[in-house]
């Protein structure tokens, strides 16, 4: 993934880093549009009246690359993260979002380094982290619809009852499957 047209402003402070302000839009299929705003950790060991929601995802295939918008100017980013981010944006209000491929300069080795280092507080610190496994999500569908019709008690595991079962359970397999639950951690 490459950054290199992006005018990154350089972060001043030790425990500095950058927040993604996400644009709302009503169209899920408009175009994403983000600010970024410089910030201190510091600030959020105690604030609860700014918060910021974390993204775990998977950066997958570099080379199949979306172009977002960031302060007006355009961004390559990953599909995946393409994809999170029109799932994660609101109709009406802005969210802010900490992801690390567009809010660390990822072609300032000293500053990725530094980042990487502070990336458990930078969770720690987020109000919400949301994991983003991939847009599709028939498996999950498939276990919130099906678990419901489990009954709470039964006396007598029914041939249906197994087969459903067997049912989620693969679903269940193939969710944890997907390449978020496999990927090497920094």
């Amino acid at each position: 993934m490459s950054s290199q047209a992006f005018p990154y402003s350089p972060l001043s402070e030790p425990d500095a880093f950058r927040i993604l302000h996400l644009q709302p839009s009503p169209d899920r299929s408009a175009p994403v549009h983000c600010t970024l705003e410089h910030s201190n950790l510091s600030k959020y060991d105690f604030d609860i009246l700014d918060p910021y929601t974390a993204l775990s995802y998977v950066w997958g295939d570099a080379s199949d690359q979306r172009i977002i918008r960031v302060d007006g100017e355009p961004f390559a980013v990953t599909k995946n993260l393409h994809d999170a981010l029109k799932c994660l944006r609101d109709n009406k209000k802005i969210l802010s979002i900490w992801a690390d491929a567009i809010c660390i300069d990822q072609l300032d080795v000293l500053e990725r380094n530094i980042q990487v280092t502070q990336m458990g507080r930078i969770y720690s610190c987020a109000t919400h982290t949301i994991i983003f496994l991939d847009s599709s999500s028939h498996d999950l569908d498939f276990i919130i619809q099906e678990s419901g019709d489990i009954p709470e008690k039964s006396t007598e595991l029914s041939d249906a009852l197994i087969n459903k079962f067997r049912d989620l359970l693969s679903h269940f397999g193939r969710i944890m499957s997907r390449p978020w639950f496999n990927r090497v951690w920094i």
